[in-house]
């Protein structure tokens, strides 16, 4: 079963062992944005291995921050 999220700033399709996000066009991937994406991971998820694909068809800027 396939679950869809439309997140405003991203689009999600959550399967059984598979999550991918598109972000939208003209966001910037900040911190708080991407604690959303993990926290829906986490919720899916929960320690659970499974594969997270980030689907580039758009250009978008991300904060360096996220990345500390």
């Amino acid at each position: 079963m396939t679950k869809y999220y439309d997140l405003g700033f991203a689009e999600v399709e959550i399967l059984e062992d598979y999550f991918k996000s598109t972000i939208k066009e003209g966001f910037v991937q900040i911190p708080s944005r991407n604690k959303l994406l993990l926290e829906l991971a986490a919720k899916h998820f929960n320690n659970k291995p499974f594969v997270y694909t980030s689907n580039n068809i758009i250009t978008y800027s991300i904060n360096p921050k996220i990345y500390h």
